[in-house]
């Protein structure tokens, strides 16, 4: 989830760790596109879009 740290409260857009929803943050692209794209992707290459996920996860996790 993505965590405020201004105000200790977790954002309700955030699904599961919260890297669509970061990257539609950095990019102003809403994050149900990003969802979604990341569905469309998942279906084609699995493996590859579990280890960006994560990757993704872990840089908006640690970025601050």
């Amino acid at each position: 989830m993505i965590r405020d740290y201004n105000s200790n409260q977790v954002s309700s857009r955030s699904m599961l760790l919260g890297t669509c929803a970061g990257l539609a943050q950095s990019s102003g692209i809403p994050a149900p596109a990003f969802r979604i794209g990341a569905i469309v992707v998942a279906c084609l290459w699995f493996k590859l879009t579990i280890l960006a996920y994560c990757v993704g996860a872990l840089y908006y996790r640690f970025r601050r």
